[in-house]
Order: C-alpha cells, then structure tokens, then sequence
C-alpha cells in the first residue's frame, strides 16, 4: 500500500512517530504492529481496518473473518493476557507447540 501510493518509509515513519526500521519490520513481518498504529494507518489511507485484516490467513489457509469459535478463543485468552512477559511465554509455548504437531505429521 505505501508503495503503491509513492510514499517513502521515512515519510511514513515520521507520521506514525516510529523509526524507519520499525516500518521495515512492519513490513516484513518481523514486528508486529500496535492496534494504535494500525488505527493511525487506516485513517492514513483512507481503509478500514478490516482492509488489513482480510489478507491476514491462518496455518490452515482460513482468513481471519473465518476462524472457528476455538481459533477466537485462543486470540482472546492471548489478548487477556495484560503482563508482556506472561504473553511472550505463552506464545513462545503455543509456537513449540505447533512445530511439535507439525513434526508429527510429517
């Protein structure tokens, strides 16, 4: 999107108030991104956040609008996790977790 529209990292960085390689991280999916940010992106590019949302796909090619009642679960309880530690050790568990299974079915 931000290349589509020619405008340059460190443009958008500085509107955003976010380094520019916080932006290149953005992009790449190596950082992910504030609510607030993403808020501040949306109404940058005149989309509504469901615009962000809808390329999102799950493991098993599913798009976030077609997650099942167990998949919104598991987001919530995450999101209900308020200590950033405990949520980083939760997420590091569910992600040995699925590399187990993955390992399984191989």
């Amino acid at each position: 999107m931000r290349s589509e529209q020619k405008i340059s990292r460190e443009k958008l960085a500085e509107e955003l108030d976010v380094s520019i390689q916080q932006i290149y991280k953005y992009e790449t999916g190596k950082n992910r991104i504030a609510i607030e940010k993403l808020i501040s992106l949306a109404k940058r590019f005149g989309v509504d956040l469901n615009y962000f949302a809808d390329d999102i796909v799950c493991h098993e090619d599913k798009k976030v609008s077609e997650l099942t009642t167990e998949e919104e679960d598991v987001i919530m309880i995450y999101r209900n996790i308020r200590n950033d530690k405990l949520r980083e050790v939760w997420l590091t568990i569910g992600t040995e977790l699925s590399k187990c299974v993955t390992d399984r079915e191989r």
